[in-house]
């Protein structure tokens, strides 16, 4: 089996939200989780650094990179953390030049050619959702003589990477249509829980978030949706719930960020969960952002099952994209 590291490069909140650092948040880095559950799923020794949670210097994590000596190592970036990434794969290289370094996550979904045109550490980027396909390059990778690995990468869908000095983009990954096949993220792998927080949240203790759904069929200019594209797909209430049951059980949470970027287009869904909450005695508070045109009093009604939000709250926390002013 492999031995897979994966890290989410050390970021200050000046860095990810400029002059606003101040009223930062320090999330979980949740795709790297469903990743690693996925591979752990299929017995890989799988480790994750986040350097943002834990404010790792390039020494800490050069002595942590050497200590566990992984095969493979995947790196998360956005665009404002893609400096970063740069930097933690070349020191990589330095460490040890054979390790393969994969680059997924916004920044590399959004321009993947552009991406690889413009640098030579990272070896493999991994376009759009990344749990199968990291899963079946792994795996191929594996039984790969790695003198040669890139060879046969055209097989393999979402990827982009190198070849003899030419860009290659393989067909697009379809997007996973059952989203409830995916194990639980692996949690466990993080660092305490917390070292994590929601400032907006009032530094609720113990804070969680979870992504209910992924797409979003609306067309905002400023959004984008090269990971999870835009088709709507979501995992079952009672999926869902398992999670809060186990963040609840497992790690104490009691305030839940729901983080997704449409938990309300389903109202059958939202009222589903809710009743599930209630069901199941789960006593938490928990936040969402929603689309103007998809709350009404019949779906703020729902929401208010929540202790935490009282209807002035609720109907000032969604987001407006555009206006049309009359004359």
């Amino acid at each position: 089996m492999a031995k897979i590291l994966l890290i989410n490069p050390a970021l200050t909140p000046e860095e990810i939200y400029s002059d606003y650092g101040v009223a930062s948040a320090t999330l979980p880095p949740l795709g790297l989780c469903y990743i690693a559950a996925v591979l752990e799923r299929d017995l890989h020794e799988i480790k994750i650094i986040d350097g943002v949670a834990e404010k790792i210097s390039k020494q800490q994590l050069t002595k942590r990179v050497k200590k566990y000596n992984p095969e493979i190592i995947g790196i998360t970036a956005m665009t404002v953390g893609y400096i970063r990434a740069l930097e933690t794969a070349n020191l990589i290289k330095e460490i040890d030049k054979n390790i393969i370094i994969l680059l997924g996550g916004p920044h590399v979904s959004s321009i993947p050619k552009k991406t690889f045109e413009e640098q030579d550490c990272f070896d493999i980027g991994v376009i759009g959702e990344g749990e199968y396909t990291v899963r079946e390059l792994i795996n191929y990778l594996e039984k790969k003589e790695l003198t040669n690995y890139k060879a046969g990468l055209e097989k393999i869908k979402g990827l982009v990477y190198k070849n003899k000095g030419k860009t290659i983009q393989t067909s697009r990954r379809e997007l996973i249509e059952n989203l409830d096949e995916l194990p639980l993220p692996a949690r466990h792998l993080l660092p305490d829980i917390k070292l994590y927080n929601l400032l907006l949240m009032n530094q609720e203790p113990n804070y969680a978030s979870i992504v209910p759904s992924r797409g979003c069929p609306f067309q905002c200019i400023y959004c984008d949706q090269n990971v999870f594209g835009h088709k709507w797909r979501s995992f079952s209430p009672e999926y869902v719930i398992k999670e809060v049951e186990e963040l609840v059980s497992k790690y104490g949470v009691k305030t839940v960020q729901i983080q997704d970027d449409l938990f309300t287009l389903k109202r059958e869904r939202v009222v589903k969960f809710c009743q599930l909450l209630i069901e199941k005695n789960i006593k938490i508070t928990w936040n969402l952002s929603s689309r103007v045109n998809l709350i009404d009093e019949k779906m703020a009604k729902i929401l208010l099952i929540n202790p935490a939000l009282t209807p002035e709250e609720i109907y000032s926390d969604y987001g407006v994209a555009s206006a049309t002013l009359p004359p």
